[in-house]
């Protein structure tokens, strides 16, 4: 009796073992492709979210009917720590397929984290409750980093950086859907690289009748969300922010400023609106001081940080 309850315990706690190293491989499987889809980003440029994605041989799962268990306990544990190294370390997605020459070269690439909250939505503006009372665009609630402009207000604006614009307007008597075409052709016309910016190329990720969303990328493939909305009163909401970067095998993300790119973006339309009897002012140093100030280190791996009381 006593023999046979020690065997029936050897045998729960190999199964509870091999169960354990199970559930671990599994867990490390998942957190594996997540790292891997979170270094990809969105888009075209992106491989599908599947190819991190480990499979465990239901072998693993099944104990009872696996050979010599003890035995390979360590080979599978070993076996499993260079997989799930391998899929975490899987490169950033390469740059749009209309970036420069020597962006589309760079290997080393990030495309960063996307929000998910762009569109059209009425939008907080406080913590007391506070909304915008119609559909709008995101804000740019970490606004002590310069890397973000929006038609909508900042959530915390005091001791921060301005990052409020003002909508533009189109030509009196236009219709929202065709004025928005507009845009969408200089969009679909824009060239990488204007202004030292957007090395990376671009894509027009969402076009709807009265709202665009679009991606530019630096040199390094780090993506700006790039959205313009037409309200029927005419006003242009509209909002251009770099991404924090992905992630590093570390787990540190970082978040760089976006070296003038969100204005230099913007201007570049605003200019050729202007043309065509659009409202749509320039975003300068005397709009912006803060913005432009804190500007100053455009290397893409810079955390900007505020030193107290700036």
């Amino acid at each position: 009796m006593e023999r046979r309850k020690l065997r029936h315990r050897g045998a729960c706690r190999q199964r509870l073992s091999l169960g354990n190293l199970c559930a671990t491989a599994v867990v490390c499987a998942a957190a594996a492709a997540a790292l891997a889809e979170l270094g990809h980003g969105l888009g075209s440029v992106e491989k599908s979210r599947h190819s991190a994605a480990l499979r465990i041989p239901a072998c693993l799962l099944q104990p009872s009917q696996l050979p010599r268990r003890r035995a390979l306990l360590p080979a599978i544990a070993v076996g499993l720590l260079p997989l799930v190294f391998e899929v975490a370390q899987l490169p950033a997605a390469a740059t749009f397929g209309n970036a420069l020459p020597e962006a589309a070269a760079v290997v080393d690439t990030n495309n960063g984290i996307r929000p998910g909250d762009l569109g059209l939505d009425v939008r907080k503006l406080n913590r007391k409750g506070k909304t915008t009372g119609f559909d709008a665009l995101k804000s740019c609630p970490d606004a002590a980093v310069p890397n973000c402009l929006s038609t909508t207000m900042d959530f915390f604006r005091q001791n921060q950086i301005n990052s409020l614009l003002v909508p533009w307007k189109i030509p009196a008597g236009a219709k929202p859907e065709e004025a928005l075409a507009e845009l969408r052709k200089l969009i679909q016309d824009y060239p990488p690289g204007q202004d030292g910016v957007d090395a990376g190329g671009f894509r027009l990720v969402e076009a709807k009748p009265t709202y665009l969303y679009a991606q530019f990328a630096n040199s390094i493939a780090l993506i700006s969300d790039v959205e313009f909305a037409v309200r029927q009163d005419g006003t242009v909401l509209l909002r251009s922010a770099a991404r924090s970067m992905s992630a590093d095998p570390f787990g540190v993300v970082r978040t760089p400023p976006d070296g003038l790119a969100s204005a230099k973006r913007l201007n570049y339309f605003a200019s050729r609106l202007r043309q065509v009897g659009w409202t749509a002012p320039d975003i300068t140093r005397e709009t912006h001081p803060e913005y432009f100030k804190d500007n100053v280190d455009t290397s893409p791996g810079f955390t900007f940080q505020r030193k107290p009381g700036q």
